[in-house]
């Protein structure tokens, strides 16, 4: 049987329900209960809230989900992201952390501490951090480097030494402009005074610029 009226037609077999009013169908009452699919058509929204507020459409390529007013409030005990095929996890949201996924595999998460990751971290721009922040490295957090809002500290803690490794290292004032040492890789060791060097190591000795002075 088929039922119409004011441009709506309700089939009783499969409840397709169709309309010709171009605004779409309105319900004044909310539906108690619902057994079933609700199949909308390519390019049509189900729209909830008196302004229309919250729609949820599928345009044949993409789904939305476009809320208008406030904010989308989505409340759960635990949120997955999965993909079409449910075995790939995105993302993970819970009471206890945040959870960030590549191709299945956890790259982050949150905790009570702050944040972890696994691999490798890129950055674009700085890594910023406050006065006495450290950086930690080494399972024991052996090597610190940090800067206590007067001076920077290099701490190394650990069981062994601290190596510098490079074909050229300088040892310059803060604005760059006067170097106090270099260590040249298959050469020299020069030493500075006041931007003019006073000292250095040869293939024979020492040479030095001017008289030593010596005092016991």
């Amino acid at each position: 049987d088929v039922t119409s009226r004011n441009g709506l037609s309700v089939g009783t077999s499969a409840l397709d329900i169709t309309t010709s009013v171009a605004s779409g169908i309105s319900l004044a009452a909310p539906i108690t209960s619902w057994t079933g699919h609700l199949s909308v058509a390519d390019g049509k929204e189900i729209r909830v809230g008196t302004g229309n507020d919250l729609k949820i459409s599928h345009n044949q390529t993409n789904s939305m989900i476009t809320n208008s007013t406030g904010f989308l409030d989505i409340r759960s005990d635990a949120v997955h992201i999965d993909n079409a095929a449910n075995d790939e996890k995105m993302a993970l949201f819970s009471g206890t952390s945040v959870d960030l996924y590549y191709s299945n595999s956890k790259k982050f998460e949150t905790k009570s501490t702050g944040a972890g990751i696994t691999g490798q971290l890129d950055l674009s721009s700085h890594l910023d951090m406050p006065d006495a922040a450290q950086i930690k490295l080494g399972t024991g957090d052996d090597l610190k480097i940090s800067h206590d809002g007067s001076n920077s500290y290099i701490t190394d803690g650990g069981t062994g030494g601290l190596y510098l490794r490079t074909n050229l290292l300088s040892i310059q004032s803060g604005d760059g402009l006067e170097t106090y040492a270099t260590f040249t890789d298959n050469g020299a060791v020069d030493l500075y005074h006041n931007a003019s060097k006073k000292f250095e190591t040869t293939a024979t000795g020492i040479a030095e610029e001017h008289t030593s002075e010596l005092q016991s």
